[in-house]
This record gives C-alpha cells, structure tokens and sequence, in this order.
C-alpha cells in the first residue's frame, strides 16, 4: 500500500469510528410499523428500496438465500403477510393487534466487525415468543449489502 494508512470501513481518518448507519433501525422499525398495520406491501415503498443494495442477499431464519432487491422485498412481504394472517386469527378482536405493539423487542445496532452491525429481538404472540438476530452487511453508501435473519432459542 505504499506507506499510507488506510483507515477501516468503519473509521474516518482521523481514527473516529463512523456513526451507526441508519438503514438497520429503520428497516426494522418500518418492519413492525408493517406488522402492527397489517401492511403486506410495505416493503415495496421507495423509503425501503433506497436502503437495500440492488444486489441485496436476503437469508431467512429457515435457511433460504433470496438475491435481489425485488427477490429480497417479495420475500419481506410475504412474511409479513403469513404473520399478520396468524394475528388476526388469534385476535379477538381488532385492538388486540394493537396491545401486541409493547411485545415487540429490539435492540440497538451493535457494531459486529467492520461493515458489519447486529440487532436482536423478541417478539410475543399469544403463548409464543419469538427470538431472532438480524446480522446487516453495509456497504459504502449505507445500504444494506446482506440482511441474515437468524432464529435463536
């Protein structure tokens, strides 16, 4: 490298680590945003397109790969369509999906590796609680490169 420092993806130059990008915490909040509304199409607003890498690799919690923007976003819409199907099962009535809002869990974006920040959370329907780790891959521009959704116990 001929004598220069590089300074890490995750540092300035003048040795500052960056701030934590914004597009984890958003997608997830617009995530739950979409869930309590019962939105199966929320992942097709521009806001969410311009957080996600046209070459996005998408990995659910049951081991698929989805590559793509529109692979990744479909995806996203379908899970959140199977959820709220299941909600509205259990409710009996239409509030009820409301009360569900203080359930929902989410840590801050935590810094894993260069590029690389974590956020996890729990989710409580009826009997059932559900934990998960989202892992971000952020690239250069803010946007997130990879999104890996993992269940944990």
């Amino acid at each position: 490298n001929y004598g220069f420092a590089v300074a890490p993806k995750d540092h300035d130059c003048a040795g500052g680590a960056k701030p934590v990008p914004t597009a984890p915490k958003a997608l997830s909040s617009a995530m739950e945003r979409a869930l309590m509304e019962c939105d199966d199409k929320w992942a097709n607003k521009a806001e969410i397109a311009e957080m996600l890498h046209p070459d996005i690799v998408y990995r659910t919690m049951d081991g698929k790969t989805w590559t793509g923007r529109r692979a990744a976003t479909d995806k996203m819409n379908h899970s959140i369509a199977q959820m709220t199907v299941r909600m509205k099962r259990s409710a009996k009535k239409s509030w009820d999906i409301v009360k569900w809002r203080d359930t929902w869990v989410a840590t801050e974006p935590e810094r894993k590796a260069p590029g690389v920040w974590v956020m996890e959370f729990r989710i409580k329907l009826l009997l059932m609680s559900i934990k998960f780790r989202e892992e971000y891959v952020i690239d250069d521009r803010g946007r997130i490169l990879e999104l890996t959704r993992v269940r944990l116990s």
